[in-house]
């Protein structure tokens, strides 16, 4: 492994010493966002049913909730480099609108990757769900074969296969991220293809990672705050691909003089 989870903590630890206020307070403004924007869209709910929740939700999570998020990483990241921004630069993807369509132009090539790959792997187990469900044969005025019965165990099978591949696909993209917030000048899809090939040298140490912090998020559900958790988290995230990608640079330098590092 490139560096050790314990290591990666330490180091993330020792960034937030002195900043572990100021980064909880960058927290708690995204989580007190998001909180707004549920409560905001139950109303939807209430007034107009399922389908305005998800329409709205989706809208605010795109247009809104994600350019804070990158704010948020993108002040974390400052944070490693010992940075001393105000908590305002937790919205810096607002602050003009030539940022503002760059992070939406990220966020959506983002989700279009996913979405497009998760219509197909999903698509075989919601066909059986359809084909297989009462309703359908409502419409037919039938009544279900007993042996459509066992249709149900393959679609449960299909789903815990397309969940894993989704998976495996966001273990290649999880590092595109932080690829776009560090360099202002790097193209989108520039940024999630470079994902796909430092990932391949560290997506084993991110999984060691996420499974390290179990306890801290499961302790979230019932003694403490998330907005406590968080800063240890993003950080830690971010310390991460800060020595992948120095482990990849390392690689190149070895390997092929040619091919640019990233600073």
């Amino acid at each position: 492994m490139s560096m050790s989870s314990d290591a990666v903590k330490k180091t993330a630890k020792t960034a937030l010493k002195d900043n572990y206020v100021k980064s909880m307070i960058c927290c708690t403004v995204f989580v007190f966002a998001y909180l707004l924007c549920i409560y905001a869209n139950s109303l939807f709910d209430f007034v107009l049913g399922k389908v305005a929740y998800y329409v709205v939700f989706i809208a605010v999570a795109v247009f809104a909730l994600l350019p804070l998020f990158l704010g948020l990483l993108r002040s974390f990241w400052r944070l490693l480099f010992g940075a001393d921004d105000k908590i305002t630069v937790l919205f810096y993807y607002f602050s003009s609108i030539k940022l503002y369509k760059r992070a939406l132009s990220f966020i959506g090539l983002f989700i279009l990757k996913f979405a497009v790959l998760g219509i197909i792997l999903y698509l075989p187990s919601l066909l059986i769900d359809f084909f297989a469900g009462a309703h359908f044969f409502n419409m037919l005025e039938m009544s279900p074969p007993i042996w459509i019965s066992n249709l149900w165990p393959i679609s449960s099978f299909l789903k815990i296969i397309a969940f894993v591949a989704m998976v495996s696909v966001f273990l290649k993209y999880y590092i595109a991220p932080v690829l776009f917030i560090a360099d202002d000048n790097m193209d989108c899809a520039e940024a999630i293809h470079m994902s796909t090939i430092i990932a391949k040298g560290s997506s084993i140490d991110f999984v060691y990672l996420f499974f390290s912090f179990i306890g801290w998020i499961l302790i979230c559900f019932f003694l403490i705050p998330i907005v406590f958790v968080l800063p240890y988290l993003i950080c830690s995230y971010l310390v991460h691909i800060r020595f992948a990608v120095a482990k990849y640079n390392k690689h190149i330098v070895k390997n092929d003089n040619n091919i640019p590092t990233f600073a």
